[in-house]
């Protein structure tokens, strides 16, 4: 005969209960959980500090080459945008492969930039390697002169101006820009170019 107010409850359901409870223990818990990991984690980013340690590059940059790296670290760098290659402590080589013969001792490459006013009278001269390529080691940047090199190929004295396939002037020519990690070094980086033709002289 059954004793009354005694209910039986079997040992699978204590334990599906108790797994329950845990559960659900765990599921409230774990946004604290979360939240005091985060907070950890960023009082420790904050008192480390970013790293100031960059060589400095580009032109002028001097010092503030840890400053530079700090900007990327913070708002999201200049892996986009980069450094133009003509203004790098690396400095820059542009080759010349003259597809339309022209050009020779008498009559060499020249060329004409932005930052000489596309003066003719001040253009750079190239010099013809053995292998018939003209070859030129661009300036470093003036002091003060921030904006990137813009430069055009024409041919001697003349200027005869750089012309594509179709006989039409080609426009400007701009170095690519590249990342912080490219600009260091002592050995010059380096760009070929293939020149069609020139125009009518």
């Amino acid at each position: 005969m059954a004793r009354r107010g005694y209910c039986s409850v079997s040992k699978p359901m204590v334990e599906r209960r108790l797994g329950h409870r845990v559960f659900m223990l765990a599921f409230v818990a774990a946004p604290v959980v979360t939240l005091a990991v985060l907070v950890y984690a960023m009082t420790a980013a904050m008192e480390h500090g970013p790293s100031m340690v960059a060589e400095p590059v580009g032109a002028g940059a001097g010092r503030t080459g840890g400053a530079n790296a700090l900007g990327e670290r913070l708002f999201g760098g200049s892996g986009d945008l980069g450094i133009p290659a003509d203004q790098t402590a690396r400095g820059a080589v542009l080759v010349v492969h003259d597809g339309s013969g022209r050009a020779g001792p008498d009559r060499p490459l020249l060329l004409l930039t932005n930052h000489e006013g596309w003066r003719l009278a001040d253009a750079l001269t190239l010099t013809q390697r053995e292998d018939g390529a003209w070859e030129i080691r661009l300036p470093p940047p003036r002091a003060g002169e921030n904006d990137a090199l813009a430069f055009r190929f024409v041919l001697g004295p003349e200027g005869l101006p750089e012309v594509d396939e179709s006989a039409e002037p080609v426009g400007e020519r701009r170095l690519p820009r590249i990342s912080q990690e490219q600009a260091v070094g002592e050995v010059p980086l380096r760009y070929e170019f293939a020149v069609r033709g020139f125009g009518a002289g």
